[in-house]
């Protein structure tokens, strides 16, 4: 029987794995110097505030996801669903809705606007644990907002890509349910 072309021995086929595995490793180990040296950081450090970032991401989320398009809670519904993977159940639970009403605001928001949401940096995290089923999903976040990071009702509104004259209502009627 004859050996077809092109193909080596288990032996070769073992050895350029390797040899294919040792490149990606120094390249590996080049990028990791490259960003210690920029960053002046050891790679501890680095890997320790990787980890701190992706705990943050999951217990917050960055205010730039809001945009004129969709409503607040289909942004939420729609960035904890595409971007963390979550459920309905899950989400349900941290905006204090039922699992029908997510479900519908994550439909509405895919007819509303396709392709992921697109969030710029920013330093404003929100924290999932503002929501309560007294408030609405955006009363929770502007009163976070205001009274938390202490920012204005322009700045506010800029954030939210919101009229500040809205912002304002919003928040009023947040003093009024908490009288």
């Amino acid at each position: 029987m004859a050996k077809k072309e092109g193909k080596g021995t288990n032996q070769e086929i073992i050895i350029n794995i390797d040899s294919d595995n040792n490149k990606v490793l120094n390249k590996i180990d080049d990028l990791i110097k490259f960003i210690e040296t920029k960053t002046g950081k050891d790679f501890k450090d680095i890997i320790s505030i990787l980890h701190q970032k992706e705990k943050q991401r999951k217990n917050f989320f960055p205010i730039t996801i809001l945009n004129k398009k969709l409503g607040v809670t289909e942004c939420l519904v729609r960035y904890l669903k595409d971007e963390l993977g979550w459920n309905y159940k899950k989400i349900s639970s941290i905006i204090k809705r039922s699992e029908g009403v997510v479900g519908v605001m994550y439909r509405n928001s895919l007819k509303k606007l396709s392709g992921k949401l697109k969030p710029t940096n920013t330093t404003i995290f929100v924290p999932l644990s503002i929501f309560s089923s007294k408030f609405t999903v955006f009363e929770s976040i502007i009163a976070y907002l205001k009274e938390k990071e202490e920012l204005r009702f322009s700045e506010i509104a800029k954030l939210t890509k919101r009229d500040q004259r809205t912002i304002w209502t919003i928040y009023n009627r947040v003093k009024k349910k908490l009288k």
